[in-house]
């Protein structure tokens, strides 16, 4: 074996293991569910088989294979119910590492550009992060890349027209576990039309044969397409997730400026993660230097490299990903974008191959160098202060300290973190007092936003005043509320104060 088959086997191994390892870590501690995953998880128990492929409770939208296929390891999984939840996320992290080797040789020509994306994909922060959360945004990067490695499979001009029409329906049937899988079909149509001999530009010609081949495919592949966009579109929380994306921005504006801003965004997500925020001159100098050099390599490659196929596919993919979200048809905002961090990996590791100039090809691979860094930095801080969950909950703990209690609460009080929509964000509490068998003599959701605005004892108490009643026992759950000072100080001179984490314990 050549010593540098055997160096880049050492650097896959390691990079592989080290992801490994923070993933099944995180998977292990084991966190309290947060907000979101609180909301979908509501609907696991509560529903049937059948019911989860119809619209979900507590305005929620999931892939209805995804949350099949959760619930039976939520009924078989001998784990904490927030384990058999995040038992899928994880399987499909650590199957996206597996693949992501077999998936870059579709895109990248040598050995000297799959390390360096080996570790930018690997000790990617988001990566390991959504391991463990219970969303699909996970299962949804995992199935983006194995749809995308079995597309380049399929032979059109040598594969039969019915079994081309069954083909399409499987291709199809993957929005039933990721939605996201539509962009990277209707990507690799489109490059297949363009590179792989269906139609000649210069000078204009149609294959007919390969347009009937495709045609097939492609008429498999709409039917369960048009399905599911038909029950997307007559789904009863439509609306409000149009709502309440538009609010984040995450659907774009058909203008320069709209894009650019998202693009940047998301770069911050994927590498930079706000690290940048205390030096703005900096940060707007890499930011803009990432995007150019983006949009260098995806408009530039299917041009300048052969075969083009590959760089067309990625052009397109970026294409319909922006075309959907200006058509409020998916958002495109951080963790929806998730499933893209492959594709942008490969889209500058196309820098080198751009040009024959020694100086420019060595320019591009010190950005690429100097983006692994980034990430490598980015994971490893974050990792040793413990701030790569972003959501930290103890929502857990604090049932669990009222179902041990040997006197009894009168009253439980939960901080609305969010706003006044039906108290759904008091979700993790809700579902934690059912999984913990604990029952509360009552409750009242108290509205944060207001909380928030009382900022000394006085306007706290009469905050408080009207949800007390003098000779009670009260627990208030406030899991990552930032507590104004004036109101802490407050209840903390109330009899009896209690704290034990975010549960805090009085009598009036």
């Amino acid at each position: 074996m050549k010593i540098s088959d055997c160096l880049f086997r050492i650097w896959i191994t390691l990079m592989a293991g080290t992801a490994f390892f923070l993933c099944l870590s995180y998977f292990i501690e084991n966190r309290s569910l947060w907000l979101d995953e609180a909301f979908l998880a509501m609907n696991i128990p509560d529903k049937s088989w059948f019911a989860l492929w119809l619209p979900l409770d507590y305005l929620q939208v999931a892939p209805p294979l995804f949350l099949t296929i959760t619930k039976f390891f939520y009924l078989t999984l001998p784990l904490p119910v927030e384990q058999t939840l995040r038992f899928f996320p994880l399987l499909c992290t650590i199957g996206s590492i597996l693949l992501f080797l077999p998936f870059a040789r579709l895109f990248l020509p040598n050995r000297i550009l799959l390390a360096p994306a080996f570790a930018l994909f690997c000790l990617n922060s988001q990566l390991i992060y959504f391991s463990q959360e219970f969303k699909q945004y996970a299962p949804d990067l995992f199935w983006g890349m194995l749809t995308c490695f079995l597309f380049s499979k399929i032979r059109f001009q040598i594969t039969s027209l019915i079994r081309l029409f069954y083909w399409g329906l499987a291709f199809g049937t993957l929005m039933l576990i990721s939605q996201t899988t539509v962009f990277i079909v209707a990507a690799g149509l489109a490059a297949e039309t363009l590179c792989g001999g269906t139609l000649t530009l210069f000078p204009f010609s149609v294959n007919r044969r390969a347009v009937r081949h495709l045609a097939s495919f492609t008429a498999g592949w709409l039917i369960p397409v048009a399905l599911m966009l038909g029950l997307y579109l007559n789904n009863p929380h439509r609306d409000y997730m149009d709502f309440w994306w538009s609010n984040f921005g995450a659907f774009l504006q058909p203008d320069f400026g709209s894009l650019t801003a998202s693009m940047t965004a998301l770069f911050d997500f994927l590498f930079y993660d706000r690290f940048l925020a205390g030096a703005p001159s900096l940060l707007f100098v890499i930011y803009d230097i990432t995007l150019i050099l983006f949009l260098v390599s995806l408009l530039a490659a299917p041009i300048l490299i052969r075969p083009r196929r590959p760089a067309c596919f990625l052009l397109f993919l970026f294409l319909a990903v922006l075309t959907a979200g200006c058509l409020h048809l998916y958002p495109f905002r951080e963790r929806t974008t998730l499933y893209l961090l492959p594709f942008i990996i490969i889209v500058f590791c196309h820098l080198p191959l751009l040009s024959d100039h020694r100086l420019l090809r060595i320019g591009a691979f010190l950005f690429i160098l100097f983006l692994s860094l980034t990430t490598l930095f980015v994971t490893g801080y974050k990792h040793a202060h413990h701030t790569l969950i972003r959501h930290p909950s103890s929502v857990r703990q604090s049932v669990i300290a009222l179902r041990d209690r040997t006197d009894t609460v009168d009253t439980v009080l939960i901080v609305d973190t969010k706003g006044p929509r039906d108290a759904s964000h008091a979700a993790p509490y809700f579902f934690y007092k059912k999984h913990l068998n604990y029952t509360a003599p009552r409750e009242v959701i108290l509205p944060g936003r207001t909380l928030l605005q009382n900022q000394t004892i006085n306007t706290c108490q009469a905050y408080f005043t009207p949800y007390l009643i003098p000779g009670q026992t009260y627990a208030l759950i406030a899991d990552n509320f930032r507590w104004p000072t004036a109101c802490f100080k407050y209840l903390s001179s109330r009899s009896g104060f209690q704290q034990q984490g975010s549960l805090l314990i009085w009598r009036e």
